[in-house]
């Protein structure tokens, strides 16, 4: 029994080796210039393209043979120009003999070496992979449960690519994005197993180094969704994981549910992406834990296709580079973020951000309907219209409340400490422009800034600054305290077409004294002329040497000029010394106390429109034309 055993198993042995023998002769004898020529053929019938070979193809022939084919091409479509769509300059194939015997072709290993590969579309978004006899094919259908027979009879255990280039060029745009691959590795065990992956290069200089776990190859050959991603390393440097399920139909691509870790950010939701409409679509829902507004800027809708600014030299405050408003035509979007921590600025940081934005036709619009700013809360509602006009019309509704003013004054760079005072802040807005500058240029509306009671510490300072000389001009209690108790302050302007023009509607009251401001504040030119008149309050001791009637802030925003009408305050010295020697008091309600500081008329008031200003009591000087900018920071509120 042993014998047979041991003949039988030695027949079927010999068989086998036959048959490989068999198959490795006939590999052997195969005319390679033939196979080339009806593979190219067959190429050619199915995708209308051409596959050309300039270097030759041979056989080594083993029991694992081995195909090796130099400069080997693969035509581009007749609008996307002269290169080839994919080229290499060397492919190895090696595949498995014994498999052949039942008609199927086991790939061992794929080598690409030096691949390039140039994607486009053109003006109407089509893509020069999509190709002429197989495109219908090519395009996603319905979901199968199992691959097709050809398909099934195909197997590859490694691809190895190195030294790889991708373009992908946009034809709406002529934006051109490149990755440079140094290597990229995908082995699999069998067409049922994981794919595990490894890839190392550059996105458009952004350095990839990343691997990780994919469904199986059978699940995506045969659209099987969802279908798993499982990846983890560095992206720009910064420790990156990303877990999704990935769906694919004719309509659009998603990742749902979304995990994503970029450094110290955390996404969770879920992101499609549709390119079969009109324009390109993208939906997002997520929760972030940090993000800064230039990161979500590079990564909003358009971004990627958007031209970089426009950067050019400014003598202005705000910067005259042009936004890329535009791009809000190329992308519709729907948006709905929460966001733990936004960074406007490295200073100017809102907490806890609910937010929802859309983008149809051009036409974006942005609710916050809660975010926390510096203690306080804000609700606001932007709109961009930048669907046909060169200039985008731009309107903004904003409230922010019960702010804590230190931290926002130390965010200003202002040295000061306060205690206790809260401000609010009130905008409701509308501009046409293309850039900051043009955009406060053309602004008409209302801007209402109020700061509750607290104490402002009065350290030592350099009081060569133009805030320290305007609060030195303006005060007429010059004691020397280590603070200020601030009673009330008020900034209303209304704006029409990038100017403020001021009556009485700058006012600040503090526990000895107040003052108000009349002027001009011009956004188009960055300039300002105010006049300050200051008032002290019924029992307050003063010197008289320190007193002025009118304190003018004029010039640029930026670098302002304090001047002092030297007139006006010698004559109300003057008065105020004669009232004194006389022992009368009427001086002092007609000149410093005729403004009137007391109770619900004070300057606050005035300034709230609660109380009508006194025509009386205006400042009748005349605006004086500003002079040239001169350079520098900005000053006025730095202390």
């Amino acid at each position: 029994m042993r014998r047979i055993a041991l003949w039988v198993f030695g027949v079927a042995t010999g068989l086998v080796v036959v048959g490989l023998v068999g198959v490795a002769i006939a590999v052997a004898t195969i005319d390679v210039n033939r196979l080339v020529a009806s593979a190219q053929a067959r190429v050619k019938t199915l995708t209308g393209r051409d596959l050309l070979i300039s270097g030759g193809a041979k056989f080594e022939v083993s029991l694992e043979p081995k195909l090796i084919v130099n400069e080997v091409s693969f035509g581009n479509a007749p609008w996307a120009g002269a290169g080839p769509l994919a080229a290499a300059k060397r492919v190895n194939v090696q595949f498995e003999l014994l498999p052949l015997l039942s008609g199927r072709f086991k790939v061992i290993r794929l080598d690409l070496l030096e691949p390039t590969f140039a994607l486009a579309t053109d003006a109407q978004g089509r893509g020069n992979w999509e190709l002429g006899a197989d495109a219908s094919a090519a395009t996603p259908g319905p979901a199968t449960n199992t691959p097709t027979e050809a398909q099934a009879a195909f197997s590859i255990g490694r691809l190895d690519l190195s030294k790889g280039t991708l373009t992908y060029r946009s034809g709406k745009t002529g934006k051109v994005s490149e990755a440079a691959i140094d290597a990229l590795s995908i082995t699999m065990r069998d067409r049922q197993a994981a794919i595990h992956a490894e890839i190392r290069g550059t996105i458009d200089t952004v350095p990839i180094d990343i691997k990780g776990e994919l469904g199986a190859l059978d699940a995506i050959m045969a659209r099987r969704w969802p279908y798993p991603i499982d990846v983890s390393g560095k992206i720009a440097g910064r420790t990156t994981t990303l877990k999704a399920l990935l769906l694919v139909d004719e309509h659009a691509i998603a990742l749902d549910p979304l995990d994503l870790t970029f450094g110290d950010q955390v996404v969770a939701g879920r992101v499609a992406y549709a390119m079969s409409g009109v324009r390109p679509r993208l939906d997002l829902d997520a929760s972030v834990d940090s993000l800064k507004a230039a990161q979500l800027a590079q990564a909003g809708p358009g971004a990627m296709s958007a031209p970089p600014p426009t950067a050019r030299a400014s003598r202005f405050l705000l910067s005259e580079a042009e936004m890329p408003l535009g791009a809000l035509r190329d992308m519709d979007a729907d948006v709905k973020l929460v966001i733990g921590s936004l960074a406007l600025t490295d200073r100017f940081v809102l907490q806890q951000v609910d937010a929802r934005f859309t983008i149809e036709d051009g036409r974006l619009e942005l609710r916050v309907p809660k975010a926390g700013l510096f203690g306080g809360s804000l609700v606001a509602h932007l709109t961009i219209n930048a669907a046909r006009s060169a200039k985008p019309a731009i309107a903004l509704r904003a409230d922010a409340h019960n702010m804590d003013l230190g931290p926002l004054l130390a965010a200003l760079d202002v040295k000061r400490d306060v205690h206790g005072s809260r401000m609010a802040l009130s905008a409701d807005l509308t501009m046409h422009g293309d850039s900051p500058h043009a955009l406060a240029g053309d602004a008409s509306g209302s801007v209402l800034l109020t700061v509750t009671h607290g104490t402002f510490d009065n350290p030592k300072v350099d009081p060569g600054g133009a805030f320290e000389r305007l609060l030195a001009a303006i005060n007429p209690v010059r004691q020397p305290e280590t603070s200020t108790e601030i009673l009330c302050a008020v900034a209303r302007l209304p704006l029409s077409h990038g100017v403020a023009r001021i009556d009485r509607s700058l006012a600040m009251e503090t526990d000895k004294a107040g003052v108000s401001a009349s002027g001009t504040v011009d956004f188009r030119n960055e300039t300002l002329d105010l006049s300050f008149s200051p008032s002290v309050r019924q029992g307050i001791k003063i010197g008289t040497p320190s007193v002025a009637q009118l304190v003018r802030l004029e010039g640029s925003i930026h670098d302002p000029r304090v001047r002092i009408d030297a007139v006006g305050s010698a004559a109300t010295v003057a008065r105020i010394g004669a009232a004194v020697g006389t022992g009368s008091v009427s001086v002092f309600g007609e000149a410093l106390l005729r403004h009137g500081v007391q109770g619900a008329d004070g300057p606050c008031a005035v300034a709230l429109g609660t109380v009508p200003p006194d025509s009386r009591t205006r400042s009748t000087h005349p605006p004086t034309e500003a002079r040239p900018e001169s350079a520098g920071r900005p000053r006025l509120l730095r202390r």
